[in-house]
């Protein structure tokens, strides 16, 4: 994930040999293709592109994300995320994964903003809310499965951020 491959073999061989399994090219091909397919069943949840559309109209978006070339691409081809957000930062591209802070203060910059003027929406309670949370940046932990159902600042859909965001003064 922190590099651009063009070609999806480079990453599947590199982990197969970081976790000395024995592959032959045959099952590199099968794995490719499973890989390649996976954007086929890739679909937001219903509420978030109605959601991310009316937030844009009133603050600025960025998305920072975990994830390889293969996988963004498919991404952005379906749903045109470059579109909809002003800043998106990649681990492929940054050679950064997060909770590494350095990805939150690079958004910042980006999007020309300040830790109090923002807040962080994610599903990692770990990697997402707290890492930005340590630097400064409130963060709403969107909690679907509710596996913190505890935590002050979280909402279980996309469409609580409206009214969390009211009821919060932004």
């Amino acid at each position: 994930m922190l590099e651009k491959h063009t070609k999806l073999e480079t990453p599947i061989k590199a982990i197969l040999k970081e976790l000395n399994i024995d592959y032959s090219e045959k099952f590199i091909a099968e794995l490719r293709e499973i890989l390649e397919r996976g954007h086929e069943h890739i679909k937001p949840y219903p509420e978030t592109m109605q959601v991310l559309e009316s937030l844009k109209k009133k603050y600025k978006l960025g998305m920072i994300t975990n994830t390889n070339f293969f996988s963004f691409s498919n991404l952005d081809s379906l749903f045109q995320v470059r579109k909809i957000f002003d800043a998106i930062l990649t681990s492929y591209e940054t050679n950064l994964l997060k909770p590494d802070p350095k990805l939150f203060k690079l958004m910042l910059k980006k999007l020309e903003v300040k830790e109090n003027e923002v807040i962080i929406v994610g599903d990692s309670l770990e990697d997402d809310v707290k890492s930005a949370e340590n630097i400064g940046i409130r963060g709403i932990l969107i909690d679907r499965r509710s596996k913190h159902p505890s935590y002050k600042g979280r909402i279980i859909s996309l469409d609580q951020i409206k009214n969390y965001l009211e009821a919060n003064n932004h």
